[in-house]
Parts: C-alpha cells; sequence; structure tokens
C-alpha cells in the first residue's frame, strides 16, 4: 500500500514529526512489516560492530516493542478521525491494574 504524499504530511515533516508519524504508521497500517524493519536494523548493528551490540543503541531502534505497548494500552481508539473525547469520557480512564 502506498501512501500519497500531501502537503499536510510535508509540513508535519518539516515541523519534526517524522518520529511520531513514524510510530502512527507501524501501530496502523505499517506493522506486517516493523519486524523485517527492527530484524534488518539489528543485523546492521550486528555487522557493524564485529557481531558486538552497544544495547542502549539497539533498544533505541527496534520499535516493535513500543507499538506492541500502546496497542496492549489500546491507545488506538484515540486515534480515530473526527471523534472527539473528553477527560469525562469513558474511553479516556485507564483500568489501573495496567499501571500497577
Amino acid at each position: 500500500m502506498r501512501i500519497g504524499i500531501i502537503p499536510d504530511l510535508v509540513e508535519k515533516n518539516d515541523d519534526g514529526w517524522y518520529p511520531q508519524l513514524r510510530m502512527h504508521y507501524y501501530l496502523t497500517l505499517g506493522q506486517e512489516f516493523l519486524t523485517t524493519r527492527d530484524a534488518k536494523r539489528a543485523k546492521t548493528q550486528l555487522e557493524a560492530g564485529e557481531n558486538s551490540i552497544w544495547k542502549p543503541d539497539f533498544n533505541k531502534g527496534q520499535l516493535l516493542p513500543a507499538v506492541l505497548l500502546l496497542e496492549n494500552l489500546n491507545l488506538l481508539q484515540f486515534l480515530t478521525p473526527d471523534v472527539q473525547l473528553r477527560g469525562t469520557d469513558e474511553k479516556t480512564k485507564f483500568p489501573r491494574h495496567i499501571f500497577i
């Protein structure tokens, strides 16, 4: 699936939104490509480090854990276009057991 380049996306990219746009893409449309993407990054780091990876760089480069966390927290419900939520809406109240 190809997504066209629209002025809104270009503007957001210019404003430093790339990390958020990338996360949104992998959380929604591109999830099937995420495992391959993370594996390629790990392989590149292994090759560059002569079979050694510096853990902070490795962890920072992997998006799958963050995507799975956001998915498990059911945050996709907040990304529904044309839906406005208030702090008093039931959907905005997370169950306490998730954070304890």
